[in-house]
């Protein structure tokens, strides 16, 4: 949830800059300036009264000045396009309306491509850097150059004497095999559902 500036400096710092943008009549409402705040990368700006605020009153700030450009709502397929790349420089001139298919094109068209050696195969392939950086994030240890060589299993990396090289590296020697029944066992006595017992006290 984005929160409001409260401070009576930071307040007033923020009206001098506010966008310079006509409001004109084909938008029905009128944006609380005094009330910038940042959510998810972007500037927002409280307008309660906006037909597509958040919950909490927010709306985009650059869109909102678009619409104020453009002195109309915002269809569902319109994105706002920051020209320069940065999302915090909301300027008129900066900004640029596109849809969504157009908008997915230009910034692909500025992915940097990587070359990547696979961890598996050693094959060298070429990867978007943000593609990249996501495989990275994930708890294998890549790069991979496929989704096939992703999920081969090594059998090197096999925790012995768990379940879950039993179960999931196929590994069959004597130390997981009993780790295996000790797990369904335990599964087991979990499921048995407790005797309960019926007292009846007798009164004298």
């Amino acid at each position: 949830m984005p929160r409001s500036r409260n401070s009576a400096d930071e307040s007033a710092s923020f009206l001098k800059r506010k966008p310079k943008v006509r409001i004109l009549p084909g938008v029905p409402y009128k944006p609380d300036w005094s009330r910038i705040s940042t959510s998810c990368g972007y500037k927002v700006v409280y307008c309660g009264d906006h037909p597509k605020a958040w919950g909490t009153g927010y709306v985009l700030l650059h869109r909102v000045i678009m619409e104020m450009k453009l002195s109309r709502l915002l269809e569902e397929n319109e994105i706002v396009h920051h020209i320069d790349g940065n999302k915090m420089n909301n300027s008129v001139d900066n900004l640029e309306l596109t849809d969504q298919n157009s908008h997915a094109r230009n910034h692909a068209s500025r992915a940097v491509p990587v070359i990547i050696e696979c961890v598996k195969c050693g094959k060298k392939v070429e990867r978007v850097a943000r593609r990249e950086r996501h495989v990275s994030k994930t708890r294998k240890r890549g790069p991979f150059c496929s989704k096939s060589c992703a999920a081969k299993k090594d059998k090197s990396e096999v925790p012995h004497g768990t379940s879950s090289g039993y179960g999931y590296h196929k590994c069959r020697c004597d130390l997981c095999k009993e780790a295996n029944k000790l797990r369904a066992r335990a599964y087991r006595k979990s499921r048995k559902k407790p005797k309960i017992e019926v007292r009846f006290l007798v009164g004298a």
